[in-house]
C-alpha cells in the first residue's frame, strides 16, 4: 500500500492533535532536569511533543538542519531522562500507584 505526502501529513496531524491525556494526565511532581532545571512531569511531556511535533514536521519536509538545534545543546536528552528516571514515562502509572508488574527496559 502507497501513502500519499498528503496523506502522511493527515495521519502525523491526528497523531499529534490526539488526546492530551496520553501525554498529559495529573503528575504535577516537580523533577530535576540534569543541565537545565526542574518543571513538573506534565511540563516536559508538554515540552517533548512540542519538540517531536517540530523534528516530525522538519522530517516531513525533508529538512533536518533542526536536528543541531534539538540535539546539540541536550536538553531533549535531558528531559527524556528525567521521566525515565522518574518512572514517569508508562503512561499507564499514577504517580501514586505504579504497577508492581510493569518493567522499564
Amino acid at each position: 500500500m502507497k501513502i500519499t505526502k498528503s496523506q502522511l501529513k493527515q495521519i502525523i496531524k491526528e497523531e499529534l492533535e490526539g488526546p492530551d491525556e496520553y501525554w498529559l494526565g495529573t503528575d504535577h511532581r516537580e523533577v530535576l532536569i540534569k543541565g537545565y532545571g526542574r518543571m513538573t512531569v506534565d511540563q516536559i511531556k508538554e515540552s517533548l511533543r512540542q519538540r517531536l511535533s517540530e523534528m516530525m514536521e522538519g522530517a516531513t519536509n525533508k529538512d533536518f538542519s533542526f536536528l543541531d538545534h534539538q540535539m546539540e545543546n541536550g536538553v531533549f536528552v535531558a528531559m527524556y531522562e528525567a521521566l525515565r528516571d522518574n518512572d514517569a514515562l508508562d503512561p499507564r502509572a499514577n504517580p501514586d500507584e505504579v504497577d508492581p508488574d510493569w518493567e522499564r527496559n
